[in-house]
């Protein structure tokens, strides 16, 4: 009678895994569509000259240009930088705020890299939470 109890759980184990390997399939189906439709709706958005656009459901799609970021390359020249310039480690947050209040946010510090992230949608209103 055991053995049968465990050729019963294995089945169910192998058609619960079986079911888990189809989901991942289709929503990996989803996840493409989903790319696909949201660089559509940006390049839409963009040529139009357009900021958002808001569904019926309240639901707001919204561009949002590509944000600006340091981070450290080089420990040793930031810390050097960071040092210089009245920062007790190298933090690229912070190293970003003294060149703004310096007025130097174009120059980039020995040790840091600038980055510049990909302008995408965000997505809000409606009755789920801001999403990026």
């Amino acid at each position: 009678m055991r053995q049968l109890k465990q050729v019963t759980l294995a089945t169910e184990l192998h058609a619960v895994r079986s079911e888990i390997a189809a989901r991942k399939a289709e929503l990996k189906e989803l996840e493409k569509r989903d790319d696909e439709l949201s660089g559509n709706l940006l390049s839409l958005l963009q040529q139009q000259g357009v900021k958002s656009v808001k569904l019926d459901d309240g639901t707001i799609y919204t561009k949002v240009k590509g944000r600006t970021t340091l981070s450290v390359v080089d420990e040793a020249k930031a810390i050097e930088w960071c040092a210089a310039n009245n920062s007790l480690k190298p933090d690229a947050s912070k190293a970003w705020k003294i060149l703004k209040l310096l007025g130097h946010s174009d120059a980039i510090p020995e040790g840091f890299e600038k980055k510049i992230s990909a302008e995408h949608l965000r997505v809000g209103g409606g009755d789920d939470k801001e999403e990026d």
